[in-house]
């Protein structure tokens, strides 16, 4: 991460894959998901806006980390990955094609990501992002990453961070950069 004095909590952009530990009630989605990478972003998240985090869920697809959501048991196979990708950062969210025509779509991916009026409201992009998942979720990640810089949700230079290694591994670096994006030493 670069210097924390270049750097502010809004600034930074957090993309998590969901969880198969999950509490057993409906709830906003960053309660809902209980899985080690959850724990650790929830007791590190500090001044980072639960509004600049998202999740990809194998139910719900790309949903803001606020959305409240049922329990579900359901991942990002390679088809739903696909599927995502072929639609981009534009298409609206249909519950990989579950909610039919007729019936009100979900946010795209863009508008979701831009909640809250970021590029109106608050005319600067994530300079910073965390993206936590890898394989089909890393692949969809990337895309809609690719999406955000092209469309100027994210800068073209920001910085992506990616946990790697073991989950103990992957929960250290996770603390780290949420701690450092907070102004705080690692």
């Amino acid at each position: 991460m670069t210097p924390t004095s270049q750097i502010t909590p809004d600034d930074v952009l957090v993309l998590m894959a969901c969880s198969a530990t999950k509490i057993d009630r409906k709830a906003p989605a960053a309660e809902l998901y209980d899985g080690p990478t959850w724990q650790t972003l929830r007791h590190h998240r500090g001044a980072i806006p639960l509004g600049n985090v998202f999740v990809l869920s194998g139910e719900y697809a790309f949903v803001s980390a606020l959305a409240t959501l049922a329990p579900y048991e359901a991942r990002i196979s390679e088809r739903k990955a696909d599927f995502l990708i072929a639609g981009g950062i534009h298409a609206h969210n249909t519950r990989f094609g579950a909610i039919k025509p007729g019936r009100m779509p979900g946010a795209s991916p863009f508008v979701e990501a831009g909640a809250g009026g970021r590029l109106i409201l608050e005319p600067r992009p994530y300079r910073h992002v965390i993206a936590c998942g890898a394989g089909d979720y890393g692949r969809v990640f990337e895309s809609f990453l690719a999406g955000f810089k092209r469309d100027g949700l994210v800068d073209a230079s920001a910085i992506t961070l990616r946990p790697a290694g073991g989950i103990g591994e992957q929960r250290g670096q996770l603390g780290q950069w949420l701690r450092q994006a907070n102004g705080l030493a690692s």
